[in-house]
């Protein structure tokens, strides 16, 4: 774990599986709230903001990043800045999935297994799945 100079900030319970590699720049924050479970290995690398809502369940072999890993400059301008990445309330990801920067994944949604999820307008009570994620479903719950 590499905090750096970010914050860290748990706002209840969170189980974060064996194999969790997570890693926060100096001014980022990376923010779990009440009832976070991750079952496997994953990768979390936040620059900017990184938020988990309360009862988000993460499978095995999640990747989330809120920036593109190198920065590219074009004309001597920065042209891929960090975004956040949201998790609202009642998320379950599943395994082999990467959540990028600018992502919003809406309440009480799933993302299916091996998905790839670029963008923030999906509605909530989906099932978004593909590469890139794409709602193959709506009117959805979860248990």
């Amino acid at each position: 774990m590499n905090i750096g100079k970010g914050q860290l900030i748990f706002k209840g319970f969170a189980n974060i599986g064996a194999g969790a590699k997570l890693s926060i720049d100096k001014d980022a924050s990376l923010i779990f709230d009440n009832q976070f479970w991750s079952t496997g290995p994953l990768l979390i690398i936040a620059r900017k903001q990184i938020q988990f809502g309360r009862n988000c369940v993460l499978s095995w072999n999640i990747s989330v990043m809120d920036h593109d890993a190198h920065d590219i400059y074009h004309g001597g301008v920065l042209v891929n800045t960090p975004q956040p990445v949201l998790f609202d309330n009642h998320c379950w990801i599943g395994f082999n999935s990467t959540i990028l920067k600018g992502s919003i994944i809406p309440e009480n949604s799933v993302i299916a297994a091996n998905s790839v999820i670029t963008k923030a307008d999906f509605e909530k009570n989906s099932v978004i799945a593909g590469v890139p994620g794409m709602t193959i479903k709506n009117g959805v719950n979860w248990n």
